[in-house]
């Protein structure tokens, strides 16, 4: 239903939805999984949504000054055809599509509806895994809001992260760039690292750095021509969107990603320098922070 053959539609500009990654050969689990995960928390909604319009409508169907029997049993009937805003969706609509990426063990999640705020649905699902300690996707390993995608090069990235930013404004909280490369040699790390924490420092100046823990995660996650983009708020609260984590910690998660992480901290501060492709150190340029960053050619 979800899937045509390896997967669905290429991963492209202009999407939203969740990246996901599983283990090896269960994709198909996976991707049934999440959707299930997502449908439930939407089918929630909606219920809830479709019980309080038709209150609503029962209370304006009562009987009115002037109205005869037959004023009022017309106009609820009239209301009882009229699908209340939050119904479930119609059969051969699709609130979910899959979009490959390409690359071994990650699929995108495309949301095809503007109303279903990807961060909003992702954190509800890991706010509930950590609560109850169950993910309900037992082949689902990291669950990643992204709420935009672009061309992969710097200017793109930056263009399609600023709006997202604007929920920075005013924060004094920590942050760090989360950077992840595949399937790309083209784009050069340290030029896109340092334009994102430069935005950062426009848009939230008290902002601060924090490369082990940070608070609030600017992913920026490169797949081939194409960057997945998202502000992350609650990215140290919510485990790094680990879903395995969230299950298995009770505390907030003390390990650093994988992926590694970057910012910009105070202008008197040195960068440190990151590992390149070739297993060197990268040149620092002055004034940013930058830690272990993850490039692959494949696989998560």
């Amino acid at each position: 239903r979800y899937f045509q053959g390896a997967g669905g539609s290429e991963l492209a500009r202009g999407v939203r939805g969740a990246l996901i990654t599983f283990d090896t050969h269960q994709e198909k689990k996976a991707i049934r999984e999440c959707l299930a995960l997502f449908d439930a928390l939407c089918d929630e909604d909606a219920e809830k949504t479709e019980v309080s319009s038709g209150g609503a409508r029962s209370a304006a169907a009562g009987p009115k000054e002037g109205d005869t029997a037959g004023d009022a049993l017309a106009r609820e009937l009239a209301d009882l055809r009229q699908p209340a805003n939050g119904a479930k969706r119609t059969k051969g609509t699709k609130r979910f599509s899959v979009t490959t990426t390409g690359l071994a063990g990650s699929i995108l999640i495309s949301f095809n509806h503007a109303a279903i705020d990807p961060l909003a649905l992702i954190d509800r699902v890991m706010v509930q895994a950590i609560a109850t300690k169950t993910s309900h996707a037992p082949h689902l390993v990291r669950l990643l809001p992204v709420q935009a995608t672009c061309s992969a090069n710097a200017a793109s990235i930056v263009q399609a992260l600023k709006p997202l930013m604007l929920t920075l404004q005013s924060s004094e909280r920590t942050y760090a760039v989360q950077w992840r490369r595949r399937c790309n040699t083209g784009i050069d790390k340290a030029e896109v690292i340092d334009a994102v924490a430069t935005a950062v420092s426009e848009i939230a100046p008290r902002a601060r750095v924090d490369l082990r823990q940070p608070e609030v995660a600017v992913m920026v996650d490169v797949m081939k021509t194409v960057c997945c983009v998202s502000v992350l708020p609650s990215w140290q609260r919510l485990r790094a969107y680990n879903l395995r984590v969230a299950c298995e910690q009770a505390d907030v998660c003390k390990e650093s990603t994988a992926e590694g992480s970057a910012g910009r901290p105070r202008a008197s501060a040195a960068r440190d320098g990151a590992p390149s492709e070739g297993g060197g150190t990268a040149p620092a340029s002055e004034g940013v922070g930058q830690a272990h960053a993850e490039d692959v050619s494949a696989a998560d």
